[in-house]
């Protein structure tokens, strides 16, 4: 039972220290209505309904974050979900990054329930420990192009 209930503190901690680093910035409309669109989200009179999760209403949170310091933001998008839409993790979480057109391009996109801007950094970006439910949690590193997997934390244990 403890075991269980320093998780739940830990991913509760970890949901609401959403970013860590870098440097937040304010979020235009239209930059709104563009990862909006992009990721699929709709605008309904009573607020944004997710098309993947058959039309439900969905809670974005939206965060523009600096993340390599070139003055270009990268965009986290965390849906969350009360139908259980995005299974026991509560949300999805999109990272949007700009190519050399400018235009956004999803770099991952999965079941998560936050994330959080680790202080270790490969080719300019920080590693991103990505949060749900459980015991370990995995930490996405850039490779030049891309995240993608690295390894993953555990509660009590070294990185593996």
């Amino acid at each position: 039972m403890k075991k269980i209930m320093s998780a739940c503190l830990m991913w509760t901690i970890l949901v609401s220290s959403v970013v860590a680093a870098g440097e937040k910035s304010k979020i235009s409309q239209s930059d709104m209505e563009i990862i909006y669109k992009l990721i699929g989200l709709e605008k309904r009179q009573d607020g944004y309904i997710a098309q993947e999760c058959e039309n439900e209403k969905v809670d974005p949170i939206v965060e523009m974050v600096d993340l390599n310091r070139d003055g270009v933001n990268e965009v986290f998008v965390l849906v969350n979900s009360n139908t259980g839409c995005y299974g026991f993790s509560g949300g999805n979480l999109i990272l949007l990054v700009k190519d050399e057109k400018g235009q956004y391009n999803k770099n991952f996109d999965f079941s998560a329930g936050g994330y959080k801007i680790l202080k270790t950094r490969n080719k300019g970006f920080p590693d991103v420990e990505i949060g749900g439910p459980g015991f370990c949690f995995p930490v996405w590193r850039w490779n030049g192009d891309k995240y993608e997997y690295y390894k993953k934390i555990c509660e009590n244990e070294k990185a593996i």
